[in-house]
């Protein structure tokens, strides 16, 4: 169970003061929570803002996807705040706050602060070997959240924006989720093709404990398997089946950019998904004794 407070107001009435405080108060009440700020959040979507409305739109879309991501990890969530004199508005909105906390129970404990990038062109089993390593991890006692960019989409884009700036945004809003997933010791899988090299060395900056897994599979293979799975015209070469079919055809990627420097390389078109999840998994494992400290050795 988890919880999540927005109370709105005009801009520069002092909402992140107010989030800041309030959070302040419920941490030393040993009550865990998270702030997210629109403005910090609009700063690594947009950095060279339009202001335009569908630009205002999915940075709004981009703050409640967010906030869904902590709270069904079960992370509770402070939106911004109202008018107010910061001290006076955070004792107002504290004793809410501090029911739904008790109620939820979660409590701070050790953090778990790490992300691995599964890539890799489409069709080339990311999607499979993605959610096979959470459900190992789910199943040994490891929380996992899994980001799929193309749910990210569907849920942050409005119609009619595409091309170019659409993409930037929407793996900037991928990172950022990412980071602040594991910020708040929710450790992540991130499922996505992410043709432009810079959108994962991103993630690797922000994000301490971090690892990239590159799947390797000829072109072509991956064509035939992404058609394949996306007009539903066959099972996928491994045996699984997609979640969802796309509408507008298979996702075919020309100008992928191969990660320089991955932490693991899985060639696809040569491995079963049972082995190579393992592998992957191996990895994740040493991740989290590394975020965790349980272990000297971890993660580059």
């Amino acid at each position: 169970m988890s919880w999540a407070i927005w109370i709105t107001g005009p801009p520069g009435s002092g909402k992140s003061g107010v989030a800041r405080a309030v959070a302040a108060e419920l941490l030393a009440h040993d009550a865990i929570v998270v702030v997210l700020e629109l403005d910090v959040i609009r700063k690594t979507l947009t950095p060279t803002p339009t202001y335009s409305d569908t630009e205002r739109d999915i940075v709004d879309r981009t703050l409640v996807y967010m906030a869904s991501l902590l709270t069904e990890s079960g992370v509770p969530v402070l939106i911004d705040a109202p008018v107010e004199n910061a001290a006076s508005a955070a004792r107002s909105i504290l004793p809410v706050a501090l029911g739904l906390a008790r109620a939820a129970g979660r409590r701070r404990g050790a953090a778990a602060s790490w992300a691995m990038w599964i890539t890799g062109l489409p069709g080339s089993g990311k999607t499979t070997l993605a959610a096979s390593v959470a459900q190992r991890l789910m199943a040994s006692g490891v929380p996992v959240s899994l980001l799929d960019v193309a749910e990210l989409r569907r849920f942050v884009v409005p119609a009619g924006f595409a091309g170019a700036p659409a993409e930037e945004i929407v793996h900037r809003a991928l990172v950022c989720a990412a980071k602040i997933l594991t910020d708040a010791g929710v450790p992540v899988i991130i499922d996505a093709t992410a043709p432009r090299r810079r959108w994962r060395q991103m993630a690797r900056d922000l994000i301490a404990h971090y690892a990239e897994v590159q799947l390797v599979c000829p072109f072509e293979i991956c064509n035939e398997r992404e058609r394949a799975v996306r007009w539903n015209l066959s099972f996928y070469a491994h045996g699984a089946r997609p979640k969802t079919l796309a509408s507008d055809g298979p996702d075919i990627v020309l100008d992928y950019e191969l990660s320089l420097d991955p932490d693991l390389t899985v060639h696809t078109n040569v491995r079963d998904v049972s082995s190579a999840a393992e592998e992957i998994l191996q990895l994740a494992h040493r991740l989290h004794r590394a975020a965790t400290g349980s272990t000297a050795s971890g993660a580059r």
